[in-house]
C-alpha cells in the first residue's frame, strides 16, 4: 500500500512538471479572435499560439466598452482624447446646417474618423476657419472632397461633396462658401463627412466646434 502511494505521488510530481516546463496546449489563440489573432497574441506576449500555460492570466480584448474603444481607436491611429488646451477648442463655426447622422468613434466595428451631418443636397458647405486649400478634387471613397490647412499641425476636411467652389492653394476665410453638400463616393445619401486632423491624427470635431445653445 505504501508503495502504491509513493507511486501515485511521483506521477503527480512529474505530471505538475511537465505542466510548467512544456505547457499544456489548453486553448489556441485563434480561438478568441479568429479575425485577427495576432492582436490577442501581441497584447498577451504569446509567441506560441499553439500552447498556453496552465493558469496563465489572458487579456480578451473586446469591440465594446470605453476602455476597448480607446484601445481600437490607439491601434488605428485615432485620438479618443480631447485636444491640448493651446489649440482653439469650441471655436470652429459649423460647416453645414444639418443634423448628426453619425458621431466619431466605432461604427460596426471600424473606426469612423470625422462627423456627418446629414442635409439636403445642395446645401451650402462652409470652411470651419481660415486657411489655405491644400487639396480639392476626387478622393477615392470621400468622393469630392476639400482639405484645409490652417496652421501648426491643424487641418480639417469637408467630403461626399456635389460640387466644389475653392480650388487648391486658395485662401479661405472662417464662414466662407467652399463646397455644396452631396452624395459623392462611399455615401448612404447626401451629407457632410468633416474631419479634424492635428499632425495627421482624427480628433472628434465636437471638441472644436463652437457649442450651440437650443
Amino acid at each position: 500500500m505504501r508503495y502504491k502511494i509513493i507511486f501515485t505521488l511521483f506521477l503527480c510530481l512529474v505530471g505538475v512538471m511537465v505542466v510548467l516546463f512544456f505547457g499544456i496546449p489548453v486553448l489556441k489563440a485563434t480561438s478568441f479572435d479568429s479575425k485577427e489573432p495576432s492582436k490577442l497574441k501581441t497584447k498577451n506576449k504569446i509567441t506560441n499560439e499553439d500552447i498556453i500555460l496552465a493558469g496563465q492570466q489572458l487579456i480578451i480584448p473586446l469591440l465594446s466598452g470605453n476602455e476597448n474603444e480607446k484601445d481600437a481607436a490607439d491601434n488605428a491611429g485615432v485620438s479618443m482624447a480631447k485636444p491640448a488646451p493651446n489649440w482653439t477648442v469650441g471655436q470652429m463655426s459649423w460647416p453645414a446646417v444639418g443634423w448628426i447622422s453619425s458621431l466619431f468613434g466605432l461604427r460596426d466595428g471600424c473606426v469612423h474618423e470625422g462627423l456627418d451631418i446629414a442635409a439636403t443636397e445642395g446645401e451650402p458647405v462652409y470652411a470651419v476657419r481660415a486657411g489655405r486649400v491644400i487639396f480639392a478634387g476626387s478622393r477615392g471613397t470621400y468622393g469630392m472632397t476639400i482639405i484645409i490647412d490652417h496652421g501648426a499641425g491643424l487641418t480639417t476636411l469637408y467630403a461626399h461633396a456635389s460640387s466644389l467652389l475653392v480650388q487648391e492653394n486658395d485662401w479661405v476665410q472662417q464662414g466662407q462658401l467652399i463646397a455644396r453638400v452631396g452624395s459623392t463616393g462611399h455615401s448612404n445619401g447626401p451629407h457632410l463627412h468633416f474631419e479634424v486632423r492635428l499632425n495627421e491624427v482624427p480628433y472628434d470635431p465636437l471638441h472644436f466646434l463652437a457649442h450651440i445653445s437650443a
